[in-house]
């Protein structure tokens, strides 16, 4: 059942059908794209501080695991040291009983 009123699809111009005369209607697509623009700016914000934060987080993280890193090779290099002075005291020993 037609009421009579049809509104053709969003457009520059909305055609309106009113008992077959066409009136032309000034759409409001300029203040959609303008809204659009700012809905996308405000998107993009957001995704750029959700990006830096992400990055910063990254960041530490991988300043922590270089530390770690850091301690593990230190104490390794004191394990190796540690047998080095073993091994010359051993020798040292040996050498002084000849």
């Amino acid at each position: 059942i037609s009421t009579g009123s049809e509104v053709g699809p969003t457009a520059s111009l909305i055609v309106t059908r009113r008992k077959g005369k066409e009136v032309m209607v000034d759409s409001d697509t300029p203040k959609k794209k303008k809204l659009q623009k700012q809905i996308d700016a405000q998107v993009t914000r957001e995704l750029e501080e959700q990006q830096e934060k992400e990055s910063m987080r990254m960041n530490e993280q991988i300043a922590r695991d270089v530390e770690v890193a850091r301690i593990h090779a230190e104490e390794e290099l004191q394990g190796m040291i540690d047998s080095l002075d073993k091994s010359n005291e051993t020798i040292a020993k040996y050498l002084q009983e000849y």
